[in-house]
């Protein structure tokens, strides 16, 4: 499928079914009709697994601006320079009562041996779909935004921040959970166990994902969740959850 099709179909990562079978139909025909004639559907088929495979998230109901069935295929999402530098600028987008009292708790997940193994970045896409739909399955209020390598969610009083991190080229790459809530940090870090971090162990223990690695858990310095530093200059800002038992 070429690029420009690709980048006209697309928007935010959301995509028309019908178009998307539409290109598809014409970068296979020459294909399927050679190898298995006209009895295969092959473009429905192929959406069909991008979505059993949770490579993809398709939508019962209509997304604005798009007027039809659409499929969210994280994928597509734009890649910017910032982003490959880590110097992709983060903020906080809501505001609390005034009187409420603030908490920042940041986690990190990566590979217990970062010499043998490392999270490749195409897992992060399939994170993304995971956690788009637990959110909107959830029976209380939560909204999940995506990014290329990014997930903003707001759920319950927190505000929260997914981003993959690290150096690709240097095959070091973690995840980084940024929390911002007005809850008890026990209230907080049970919600962020439950349906943050639970999720992407799963996702990245499961056969679409990293199968065979072993993720630890890392704890982010407060002031450097709370000021959201770049990727670049938070690498260095956590301890792993083992040895700060240790030292307890």
């Amino acid at each position: 499928m070429k690029r420009a099709n690709m980048t006209a179909t697309f928007q935010d990562g959301w995509g028309s079914i019908r178009e998307i079978e539409h290109l598809l139909d014409l970068s296979l025909k020459d294909i399927v009709h050679s190898q298995v004639g006209n009895t295969i559907n092959i473009s429905k088929y192929l959406v069909h697994l991008m979505v059993k495979m949770d490579l993809a998230y398709e939508t019962e109901l209509q997304v604005p601006n798009h007027g039809q069935k659409c499929i969210f295929v994280p994928t597509t999402l734009k890649f910017h320079e910032d982003v490959a530098k880590g110097e992709r600028r983060l903020r906080w987008r809501f505001t609390f009562p005034n009187d409420a009292e603030l908490i920042y708790i940041g986690r990190r997940l990566q590979c217990k041996d970062q010499e043998l193994t490392t999270l490749t970045p195409g897992v992060f896409p399939q994170i993304q779909v995971i956690l788009h739909k637990h959110f909107k399955n959830l029976p209380i209020t939560a909204r999940c935004e995506n990014e290329k390598n990014l997930i903003k969610i707001s759920l319950d009083r927190l505000e929260i921040v997914v981003e993959l991190s690290g150096d690709q080229m240097a095959s070091f790459l973690f995840i980084d959970v940024l929390v911002k809530s007005c809850k008890s940090t026990f209230q907080t870090i049970e919600l962020i166990n439950d349906h943050v971090l639970s999720k992407i162990e799963q996702v990245c223990s499961s056969v679409q994902g990293c199968q065979g690695i072993s993720l630890v858990h890392g704890v982010l310095r407060p002031k450097a969740v709370e000021n959201l530093l770049l990727c670049k200059h938070r690498k260095d800002q956590a301890l792993l959850l083992e040895d700060l038992k240790q030292e307890l």
